[in-house]
């Protein structure tokens, strides 16, 4: 009878340990594959259309990627967490060039009292509703020259924003039908980061109350493309992080390594590690507040920053390889019962 009992005990204890261990990946499993390629080239494309002129801060092409982006989060009617029509609005002016220190080629440096615009979406936890995962992508580029020629800017950054608008497009469809995260996750795009991380900047100096604690930051720029345009990094995305529990999210990329053959995360390659960790993107605004990051990217490459940084150059599969990884990570990250402030 004791040894029957003990043998029930085991099998429901290791019932309950299979049930924690894999419930957040069967719970979102069947929608990674809503993730679609041709939704991310879509995305992709239409960003670097002519219609956006490169994309620049405050000017008409920047405005109207913004609208575009904000649409399709009014299409599939994701929470705007209070903003008005999904728009964080501010104004640029020549002091907020001292937030940074890196020297990007801008076009037009005369930014004084234009106005921006992060764009924002959100979806509340069923749980742990003051504790946030950020997503970022910055979605401002470098604009067009006076004879009209276009900084398209595919791989930076309309890749890191086609897999925000993806990922937060297939989280929707989740939580429609109640399959919702623990930990509020929110997806934000972000404008004038090529000014100098100006949005980031602006964002975290005026935090909405409702978010509580920000326990990660994950930031995506330049995620479509090999590194030097080379086919040997064709499965190749590239990582920096620091800070809190940065042990626990290696660990949960390495796992993911062991069982996705479609994909290879790897620290990001020396030299390089040590600008990204600095001065490389938004996520260097986080780590200057304490807020742990992670950054991914897929290598730099010959087209960064000139005008033939184009769509057909994207690699779609890879991209949605990515952004199938990044959906279940976030999901798992959200779902743990860690602790992870």
């Amino acid at each position: 009878m004791k040894l029957n009992l003990i043998l029930r005990k085991v099998f429901t204890i290791s019932l309950l340990l299979a049930n924690l261990i894999g419930f957040t990946q069967t719970q979102i499993e069947p929608y990674l594959n809503e993730i679609k390629t041709d939704s991310l080239q879509s995305y992709v494309y239409t960003l670097c259309s002519k219609q956006m002129e490169g994309r620049e801060t405050g000017k008409k092409g920047g405005k109207t990627a913004a609208n575009y982006i904000a649409s399709i989060f009014r299409k599939i009617e994701i929470d705007s967490v209070g903003y008005n029509g999904y728009f964080q609005k501010f104004n640029l002016t020549t002091d907020s060039l001292g937030n940074t220190d890196k020297h990007y080629f801008v076009l037009d440096d005369s930014i004084h009292n234009l106005q921006a615009q992060n764009i924002i979406a959100f979806i509340e936890g069923s749980q742990h509703n003051n504790e946030t995962i950020v997503i970022s992508a910055h979605y401002d580029h470098l604009g067009k020259r006076n004879d009209s020629t276009i900084y398209y800017g595919a791989d930076d950054n309309a890749s890191g924003v086609a897999s925000l608008i993806e990922i937060a497009r297939v989280m929707q469809i989740a939580a429609n039908h109640e399959i919702k995260p623990a930990r509020n996750i929110l997806f934000l795009a972000f404008d004038a980061e090529e000014k100098g991380w100006l949005g980031s900047t602006y964002f975290l100096n005026n935090l909405p109350d409702t978010l509580g604690s920000i326990l990660l930051n994950i930031n995506l720029d330049m995620i479509g493309r090999n590194r030097y345009n080379d086919n040997k990094y064709d499965q190749s995305v590239f990582m920096v992080s620091k800070g809190k529990k940065r042990g626990y999210y290696k660990r949960l990329i390495r796992k993911s390594n062991n069982s996705n053959h479609n994909l290879s995360i790897s620290r990001y390659p020396r030299p390089f590690s040590n600008i990204a960790l600095r001065s490389f993107s938004d996520h260097f605004v986080f780590m200057k507040k304490g807020i742990p990051f992670i950054h991914f990217q897929t290598g730099m490459h010959k087209d960064y920053h000139t005008i033939n940084d184009t769509p057909d150059k994207i690699n779609y599969k890879k991209l949605t390889e990515f952004s199938k990884f990044l959906c279940n990570f976030v999901w798992e990250v959200s779902n743990t019962g860690r602790k992870l402030i």
